[in-house]
């Protein structure tokens, strides 16, 4: 009588704690649900209704992706991109609000497509080329360098490793080719991006790469201004209502020669921003603001010139400045505690003057080196 007694306790013992752990697992499921983003929003019935049409599409891809492993999440983004932009969960994030972008640099953020429809089917355009060492460099042998709009071949000491070629006549000979060589040359996206880019200093190479090649495209002064208006409707039409972009103000040329200085190239940024700013409804929109970001891989004398610089742009566009950066790849660059001296004299030149540093981009974690 004892031992069965003595079984019941412990069946009933140990049916208690099953008991009290399934009310612990749930409180703490609980507890996560309710430090979630939006946690403490309470929806509408048309916002709940938009939530379980979301929530249903995110489940269809669970359960379809569940055998045949192919959750976007879980793949390279390159190989997940186009199953991402085809998906119902993307198209109705699409359609939401997305508040602000605030870090964007100020030549990287337009559509590859719109650079091959809009920017390279302009006249007067040069590629700096050579015939590829790689087997082969699709979809032409020719490994694009650069960039340039001029009204005659440009000199060929400015292409030092190969020849200027007129892009109008690369297009006639080469109709079905000249997009696909473009698009290769301006995106780092591959289908075998773990060959191509084995460690993050190869990716930053190529990265680097694709600004060399675009520069002279996107600084020509009818690109660069078209080019500007165009990120803020390609944000525009994602739904997202604010931008804070990164770049270094750099002069822009014209085909006659003449260039736009820093500041000038700075009023174009804020007349150009009015001008769509001006043409959007009330609330869909708040405009964009620029924060100064130079290079972080340069000497002390020149990051004395980024101070002057960014002063002269703090006073002619205080409304429009948001702040101050420094950018490049941490690992290799110098680290922000060498330009301590710099930041010092910017506070006190300007002391409401903001901060946005780059800083955690890399696995090398050290409080000391920012």
């Amino acid at each position: 009588m004892r031992a069965v007694l003595f079984v019941l306790t412990a069946v009933a013992a140990a049916s208690a704690q099953l008991d009290q752990y399934w009310l612990d697992r749930a409180a703490l499921l609980q507890e996560e649900a309710s430090t979630y983003l939006g946690s403490k929003i309470n929806l509408t019935a048309d916002e709940q209704r938009v939530n379980d049409l979301l929530m249903l599409a995110k489940r269809q891809i669970y359960e379809s992706c569940f055998d045949q492993m192919c959750f976007p999440p879980a793949r390279h983004f390159f190989d997940a991109k186009a199953d991402i932009e085809n998906s119902e969960v993307f198209r109705i994030i699409k359609r939401m609000p997305k508040g602000a972008v605030l870090h964007g640099h100020d030549t990287g953020m337009v559509a590859t497509q719109w650079l091959i429809t809009n920017a390279v089917t302009r006249s007067d355009l040069w590629a700096c080329t050579k015939v590829s060492t790689s087997q082969p460099t699709p979809p032409m042998e020719l490994d694009l360098q650069k960039l340039l709009f001029s009204s005659t071949s440009p000199p060929s000491n400015t292409c030092p490793d190969g020849a200027w070629i007129s892009v109008a006549s690369l297009r006639e000979s080469n109709p079905n080719e000249i997009d696909p060589w473009f698009e290769y040359h301006f995106s780092l996206v591959t289908p075998d991006p773990a060959g191509r880019y084995p460690n993050i200093n190869v990716a930053w190479e190529y990265f680097s790469r694709l600004f060399d090649v675009t520069g002279g495209l996107l600084s020509y002064t009818p690109v660069f201004r078209d080019y500007f208006t165009q990120t803020l409707q390609e944000l525009k039409d994602d739904n997202v209502q604010y931008l804070e972009l990164r770049g270094l103000m750099l002069p822009t040329y014209n085909l006659d020669g003449t260039t736009l200085d820093t500041m000038q190239v700075a009023n174009m940024y804020a007349e150009a921003n009015a001008e769509f700013n001006a043409a959007q409804l009330p609330g869909e929109w708040f405009g964009s603001r620029f924060i100064y970001a130079p290079t972080r891989n340069v000497d002390n004398a020149t990051a004395d010139v980024y101070v002057q610089t960014a002063l002269a742009l703090l006073n002619a566009h205080p409304d429009y400045i948001a702040g101050f950066d420094l950018v490049g790849q941490e690992d290799k660059g110098r680290p922000l505690v060498e330009f301590v001296n710099q930041m010092f004299e910017l506070r006190q030149q300007k002391p409401d003057i903001k901060f946005f540093f780059h800083a955690g981009e890399t696995k090398r974690i050290n409080i000391a080196l920012i």
